[in-house]
Parts: C-alpha cells; sequence; structure tokens
C-alpha cells in the first residue's frame, strides 16, 4: 500500500501536521497512519504487527477513494498568471460537459475575489452581502452552501464569492475556508478552489485538494515564484497530485512553450533528488487569443460560453477531458489546439 518513499514522506509530514490531515492528504484512515509512525506497517511487506484488520483498512479506502468528489485548487506563485481565469474556465466548462448535468461549485478564497467578474457577473449588493454572510458569519455549524449563488446560465454552477477588501480576507481563518471547501466536497461532484496567495494559509488547504493546478506563463517571474513554492509542495506531499498548465502562451515578449518548458523541467530536476521519482506534469498550454483578450477587458462576454470554436476554449476543454476522463469529452486535435501543441512538443522531444 505504501512504497518506501511514502513512508519517509508520512515522518516528514508528521512533523509539522495533524495526523487527520496527513490521512486526508493519503485518503486512509487516521489509525493507517498512526500504524506507519509506530512503525507498525513497513514498507518491505505493507503489514502490521498489531491486531488491526488491515485488509479491511484497505477496503475502508478504496471505498472512499472511489466515492470522493473531486477538489481542483489553483495557486500561482503570483498574480497576472491567469490563475483566476483558468479556473473559472474549468469550472464552466465542467457546468457544460458533466454527465447528468451534475452540480459543479467555485469558491472564491483569494485575498483579490476575481471569480464572479470573470465568470461574467456583476458585483451587486446581493452579491457582497453573501459573501459576507458566508465568510463573516458564525460559523459554528453553520451550511455555508445555503447562501452559494447559481450561475444565471449554467443552472448547476454553484459560486461561493470572495470578500470585497484584503482587510476582510485577513479577519477570515484557515479553519473556515477549510469547512467552506468541504461542504462543498459532499455537494458537488468537482469543487474548484481559488485560492489565497498567501501559503501562511493556503498550506494546509492545499491538503484538501485532489488535484493542484500551478498557473504559471513562460517568463522568468514565474520560474522563481515556482521555485520558491517547491519546499512547500514537498513538505506537504503534494508533488505528485500537482500539475503546471501553462498560460499566455504567444504572448508578445514571453519565452515559447517548449524553452520555458525546458527549464522549468531542469529546475524541478535539480530540486528533486532521482530517488524521489518526483514528477510535475504539464497538463496544457493555453494560448492568449484576442476573444480572450476582449474577456478581460469587459468587451465580451465569458469566451467559454460565447465562442466554443476558440482556440482558448480548445484547451481549456482538452484540460479537462485530462482531469475528468471519465467523462470521455471529446476534443478536437487541430493544429492550433492543446493536443496539437503538445505533439509537436513530444516530438521535439
Amino acid at each position: 500500500m505504501f512504497s518506501k518513499e511514502d513512508i519517509e514522506q508520512i515522518k516528514i509530514m508528521a512533523e509539522s501536521l495533524e495526523i487527520k490531515l496527513i490521512a486526508e492528504t493519503y485518503n486512509v484512515p487516521q489509525d493507517v497512519i498512526k500504524d506507519v509512525l509506530r512503525g507498525d506497517i513497513t514498507a518491505e511487506n505493507n503489514t502490521t504487527k498489531t491486531s488491526t484488520d488491515f485488509e479491511t483498512k484497505i477496503k475502508v479506502v478504496e471505498k472512499a477513494r472511489f466515492v470522493r468528489n473531486k477538489t481542483v485548487m489553483a495557486i500561482s506563485p503570483g498574480g497576472g498568471m491567469g490563475k483566476t481565469t483558468v479556473l473559472t474556465s474549468l469550472a464552466m466548462a465542467s457546468a457544460i460537459h458533466i454527465p447528468n448535468g451534475r452540480p459543479i461549485g467555485i469558491v472564491d478564497l483569494a485575498e483579490y475575489p476575481k471569480v464572479i467578474t470573470a465568470l461574467g457577473l456583476e458585483t451587486d449588493d446581493s452579491i457582497i452581502n453573501t459573501a459576507g454572510s458566508i465568510l463573516f458569519g458564525d460559523g459554528n455549524g453553520k451550511d455555508y452552501t445555503s447562501s452559494k449563488i447559481q450561475h444565471p446560465a449554467l443552472d448547476n454552477l454553484h459560486v461561493i464569492p470572495g470578500v470585497i477588501t484584503t482587510d476582510n480576507h485577513l479577519e477570515i481563518t484557515s479553519e473556515k475556508m477549510a469547512d467552506i471547501i468541504i461542504q462543498f466536497q459532499n455537494q458537488c461532484e468537482i469543487t474548484f478552489v481559488d485560492l489565497p496567495a498567501s501559503l501562511i494559509k493556503t498550506g494546509e488547504l492545499l491538503l484538501h485538494g485532489d488535484i493542484i493546478l500551478i498557473t504559471l506563463t513562460p517568463d522568468y517571474g514565474s520560474l522563481v515564484g515556482f521555485i520558491q513554492l517547491l519546499p512547500t509542495l514537498k513538505r506537504l506531499g503534494l508533488t505528485n497530485r500537482s500539475f503546471i498548465v501553462l498560460n499566455r502562451i504567444g504572448y508578445p515578449g514571453l519565452l515559447e512553450a517548449k524553452h520555458f518548458r525546458k527549464a522549468l523541467t531542469a529546475k524541478i530536476n535539480d530540486y528533486y533528488s532521482v530517488s524521489d521519482n518526483s514528477q510535475f506534469e504539464f497538463l496544457g498550454f493555453l494560448p492568449e487569443t484576442q476573444d480572450l483578450l476582449k474577456q478581460i477587458n469587459g468587451e465580451k462576454e465569458n469566451i467559454i460560453l460565447s465562442n466554443s470554436k476558440s482556440d482558448f476554449t480548445g484547451e481549456v476543454k482538452y484540460i479537462l477531458s485530462k482531469l475528468c476522463p471519465d467523462w470521455q469529452i471529446k476534443t478536437e486535435e487541430n493544429s492550433s489546439g492543446i493536443a496539437g501543441i503538445l505533439g509537436r512538443l513530444f516530438k521535439q522531444g
């Protein structure tokens, strides 16, 4: 069940994290983590020396993995890298393509909330009041999801808006953020979470995510910022569930995707030893398009809704097909889309 590397990682995590959080990270009961730390479960035989029925635990773990809904969290090492645009685009595409119209949730926990705007909604008094009620109300047993906002064009997309000012954001505890995420996890097929940039609050919240999307732009500042994220991802054991999305491909003044990818891969290999066997998968390469620029500038409605044939929409759809392969989403492998870009990159090595 656990490799030697897993055992070592659990011991490292236990130095700074609660057993409950480690158990959630590995999707196992807390007793399993306790057995690992006591030495009752070893990498060599994956058996237990206690009377605990380890086989039963494994069955419980597998069942939990099967029924648990996905949670996708987005982070980036700085502003302006398209984190919110990528996340909201994926949320809208999910609401469109999910089988049987099951519910999709998106939660804005960022210091500078942009989810509402990125979804093409107006920030009016009702949204401000909703955010205040959810994020600043009494947290004892509160049903945060009862105050969620429904997207007018996608009735299965539910939104928890962000706070209006940075000062207000400082008042929100990590515990309350975690409560909101957990409630959405229980109600939505996929929950998308726009996380704060501050690792002080973001760190342990990441453990509630099944998929960590790291949005980068192909420039030097993004490269440096990503390197600064690596220690946190490694300490929390999140490397193998983290995926890189390169945004604004083709934007004037930025590196070509293949050159940035090589530089990034070299830095990752420098940081991780070969024995770590750690790999970051490049999940997508999102192009800068005129329609997208008009959307960002408020000159055009959301591109996911208005232009299903655009290169950007095709890229988002491709990424979604990788995140949710069981949905069997059909993607067009044209030369300007993600499949074409990836194909050329892999052919070039």
